[in-house]
């Protein structure tokens, strides 16, 4: 039996699909967000009602920590918060830390194993000229975000629960690309391409599927890659290649112009006062900036060789969800 933490975000739904098209029994874990959409969506995967009788949904707050699983069980540990706003420091920080740190225990009580999602954002950086690898540890910088910081934090619990005896995988995704609603993880890149603004950011990042991220999940529990790290990176593009490819899954114009650091300005000063005013969360921050400003290449080698892990083409993803999300974009 398979636990999955954060099942109605982004991984964690792809994560049920996987097991469940596979016929293991799931007891799954929401948060903040009611499973309804998740269980409309899974239908759509051509997941049977029979399948999903095999699948029980808990709520995180209700849930108490003594209460043991009836089987040995593995833990699938995709539930995080990710932001580059100041107001969510405090949640990225319970979330990511605290509660990463809470089941940890648990696992280590109850001798469950674990697959953690950690982040591309916790990898250290590379020589000059090299991809990121999983030899590259992160060390304290001014220029990493709350996030990265947060996500390395529940490394270090992860690790911890490895060095007290218990089998735990690492996986550090790169961008995720996946079917979802416009305001969950990576749909806000779909959202902004859909209202047409006309421009895409510098920089560039590692992408990968939820697909391909829930896959390797799976197989690295069942190989007992025990005590490792893996990251999934299929393609290392650059923000105008994915905005280009979102428009064209969209079948809209593509952006044109780059934007500069004084424009980022300009609209970071617009948000600031939206927020101010009461007019609505600001989507772009000084973190939000950084994190986009720079090109950072990954290399996902290892998992490719020791599994031989074939990731998808990210062009097709792309334009796969594009497609599936457009009844619920501004277009």
């Amino acid at each position: 039996m398979y636990w999955v933490t954060g099942a109605t975000g982004l991984i964690g739904k792809h994560v049920l699909a996987y097991l469940l098209q596979r016929n293991e029994s799931v007891v799954a874990f929401f948060h903040r967000h009611s499973p309804e959409d998740t269980l409309q969506w899974l239908k759509s995967q051509d997941i049977s009602d029979i399948q999903l009788t095999q699948l029980s949904w808990r709520d995180c707050h209700s849930w108490s920590w003594e209460e043991a699983p009836s089987e040995p069980t593995v833990l699938m540990h995709c539930a995080a918060v990710v932001s580059y706003h100041s107001a969510d420091h405090g949640a990225m920080n319970r979330v990511n830390v605290e509660e990463t740190g809470q089941w940890v225990n648990w696992c280590l009580e109850y001798q469950v194993d674990m697959c953690h999602v950690s982040s591309i954002a916790a990898i250290g950086k590379a020589p000059e000229g090299k991809k990121a690898d999983e030899n590259c540890y992160w060390q304290p910088s001014k220029e990493h975000t709350e996030y990265a910081r947060t996500k390395f934090l529940g490394e270090m619990e992860v690790w911890r629960g490895h060095e007290e005896g218990g089998n735990v995988v690492l996986v550090n995704p790169g961008v995720v690309i996946g079917d979802c609603l416009p305001h969950q993880s990576t749909g806000v890149l779909f959202d902004t391409v859909a209202r047409k603004w006309g421009g895409y950011p510098d920089g560039g990042t590692g992408w990968v599927s939820a697909a391909d991220v829930a896959k390797a999940m799976v197989q690295l529990v069942q190989k007992k890659c025990w005590g490792q790290r893996y990251i999934l990176v299929a393609e290392n593009q650059s923000m105008q290649w994915a905005f280009e490819q979102i428009a064209d899954s969209l079948q809209i114009k593509k952006p044109t112009w780059k934007v500069k650091p004084i424009h980022l300005k300009a609209l970071w000063t617009l948000d600031f006062l939206k927020e101010k005013l009461g007019i609505k969360k600001a989507s772009i921050t000084s973190e939000a900036i950084r994190n986009t400003a720079q090109f950072k290449y990954f290399s996902s080698e290892k998992i490719e060789k020791e599994l031989n892990f074939k990731f998808e083409s990210m062009a097709e993803v792309i334009h796969q969800t594009g497609s599936k999300m457009r009844t619920h974009l501004p277009l």
